[in-house]
């Protein structure tokens, strides 16, 4: 099996995006109104969303598109960093609910940011501990969500 040039993967990768939004702003535009900037319909901010997820895509795709390859440029999946970011996604699921919302994000960025080896703790503590109290602030603070900060 042979992979995938990290130019084709761009290539890929943003024509797949761009084809969502586009994909989602036709479907919007079809099923809400859009309204005006002066009166936003419905479908006003999810169209607007849509395009520039678009955007997004053709902004990866475009210089991967244009720019010169290398015959042997391949990249090798790093299985660390893939299995601590899936890890921190099912830690976080199994967390949430038993210790509450702070301490389940810590663990989610502990474990995930133990995919690099470049990672330095203290960095890394300071980053989970910044992200604990920002989905607090956020989450039950700003937008008043039923969760619990901390279930201890």
């Amino acid at each position: 099996m042979s992979l995938l040039t990290e130019r084709n993967r761009d290539i890929a990768g943003g024509l797949l995006l761009a084809l969502i939004g586009a994909g989602a702003a036709a479907r919007t535009g079809a099923t809400l109104g859009i309204g005006s900037l002066a009166d936003m319909g419905p479908g006003f901010f999810p169209i607007v969303l849509s395009i520039c997820l678009s955007l997004c895509g053709l902004a990866i795709a475009l210089p991967a598109w244009l720019a010169r390859t290398d015959a042997g440029e391949t990249r090798r999946i790093d299985v660390r960093a893939l299995l601590c970011i899936a890890l921190s996604v099912a830690v976080f699921a199994l967390s949430v609910r038993p210790l509450g919302l702070a301490p389940a994000s810590v663990l989610l960025v502990l474990v995930a940011g133990l995919g690099d080896v470049r990672t330095r703790i203290p960095t890394l503590a300071l980053l989970a501990v910044g992200l604990g109290l920002l989905s607090w602030a956020i989450f039950i603070l700003g937008l008043r969500m039923p969760l619990a900060a901390f279930n201890f």
